[in-house]
């Protein structure tokens, strides 16, 4: 499961997109892959015969999608284990030997794409040596240097990369690296380094929480000698816990899937029964001290995708694959009025998602001269005032759309202002509105004021998640 966004800076949202089994004949496998369209509420196949399994879908930076998984073909077209789709077409990427599996894909800064499984060697004949770890650079597989044998064949489940530019891999291994069965290792560009003591089972998933630090989900249940059950952080020097932990009647609980949402709260699917000491069947909310239960019923924690709209899309299993969890408070963003034209361009406001209590709003608006200085103001009216009203150099048709109680100088490049402006947790701007404009003054030659401009504006109604 992923959010993919199709057309870049297009006008398209980003569509939901999933994989899941479709009928097939006995002792057969076959999935399909679809995406949802929020705006529509319409569901669309981008392939509907894939065997056997899709492990995981990632989009790219240059608006490609990569399927990864256990297959040998999608929609017919001949393909082993990793392809990418590009709006129309599905395509091979490299060439992989049939009885590898994929698990995880991760683009890296250069545009490589680094791939981790359950595989001994990767590519044609002949194969290159790389025990569950190789990285594709659009020509031929390359190596990072690991050891043709880690003890029996890993299985690397998850792939992540640290802000400072490191390589984090975690899953199962029987050793190797030098590293004597811990679950999860570092490398540096050049050498692979232990987590500390590592952990005593595999792990699944592993994210970076917003103060930096490293989490792990998976089925262990000791970090070293802490006890953890299924979720620990690594704070730069030690292994911590989330409190008590993920629990089952019968031991430790599995973390599956981790999801930051907006206001930086952790969401945990996986299967356990008890989240700290709070009753949580499948699905737990981590809120930095304690842990909540935000949903009644059993869930069953799989995947997991934060949708544009405000809404976590999850897989479940069962007859109903996917459900949609949504807040009673919404946060919104209404765009009010228009721009006036910049020089070669209106001056639009746009907004990066929505306005949720404890997050960075983000905005940003072209027509930006060269000569010209923009603000962002927001403030809790909008006066819709001529521009004219207020100054001889207003623009004709131009209006103030925001009162100023918060201005600033929003630095431009190449004709794009941008803004940002963060929410408190406090629920005292839940549900009340708040309106933000950019304003342009541009200077003649001179040095005097030639004319001052605007754009749209945007109604901002702050909610929480």
């Amino acid at each position: 499961m992923t959010v993919w966004d199709r057309d870049g800076a297009g006008p398209l949202p980003p569509a939901l997109v999933v994989a899941y089994d479709v009928p097939a004949p006995p002792q057969q496998r076959r999935q399909a892959i679809v995406a949802y369209d929020e705006a529509t509420n319409q569901w669309t196949y981008l392939a509907r015969d894939v065997g056997t399994l899709v492990n995981a879908l990632v989009p790219l930076s240059n608006g490609r999608l990569v399927a990864a998984g256990n297959f040998s073909s999608i929609d017919g077209v001949p393909a082993i284990d990793l392809a990418s789709f590009d709006g129309t077409t599905w395509s091979q990427i490299g060439s992989i030997q049939s009885q590898a599996e994929l698990h995880a894909v991760l683009e890296l800064p250069n545009g490589d794409l680094l791939v981790g499984g359950e595989f001994q060697a990767i590519g044609p004949h002949p194969t290159l040596p790389a025990t569950g770890l190789a990285a594709w650079n659009g020509t031929q597989w390359y190596s990072l240097g690991l050891p043709p044998s880690l003890g029996g064949t890993p299985t690397i489940r998850t792939l992540l990369l640290r802000p400072n530019g490191d390589l984090v891999v975690g899953g199962s291994w029987g050793g190797g690296w030098g590293i004597p069965r811990e679950y999860i290792a570092r490398f540096d560009g050049s050498q692979w380094h232990p987590f500390g003591p590592g952990f005593d089972a595999m792990v699944y998933d592993l994210g970076t929480l917003p103060n930096g630090d490293l989490c792990a989900l998976g089925y262990f249940q000791f970090a070293g000698p802490l006890r953890v059950n299924g979720i620990a952080r690594w704070d730069g020097s030690a292994w911590r816990a989330f409190g008590a932990g993920l629990q089952n009647s019968v031991g430790p609980g599995l973390g599956y899937r981790g999801l930051l949402l907006p206001d930086g709260d952790l969401l945990v699917g996986g299967m356990f029964s008890v989240a700290g000491n709070t009753p949580a069947a499948g699905l737990a909310r981590w809120n930095g001290s304690s842990w909540q239960a935000p949903l009644p019923g059993q869930w069953g924690g799989g995947e997991m995708a934060w949708l544009h709209s405000g809404k976590v899309a999850m897989s479940t299993g069962g007859p109903t694959f996917l459900s949609f969890v949504q807040t009673s408070c919404p946060a919104t963003v209404t765009s009010v009025a228009s721009g006036c034209n910049g020089p070669g361009a209106a001056m639009t406001a746009l907004g990066s998602g929505l306005p949720w209590a404890g997050a960075t709003f983000h905005s940003h608006t072209d027509g930006v001269a060269a000569n010209g200085l923009a603000f962002a103001a927001y403030g809790f009216q909008s006066p819709a005032q001529p521009l004219t009203a207020l100054h001889p150099a207003g623009a004709p048709g131009c209006l103030l759309l925001s009162s100023a109680e918060v201005t600033w100088f929003a630095p431009a490049a190449a004709g794009r202002a941008a803004s940002a402006i963060s929410f408190p947790r406090a629920t005292v701007f839940l549900g009340a509105q708040l309106h933000h404009q950019f304003l342009q003054i541009e200077f003649a030659a001179s040095g005097g004021l030639l004319r001052v401009a605007g754009s749209n504006g945007l109604r901002l109604e702050p909610g929480a998640f």
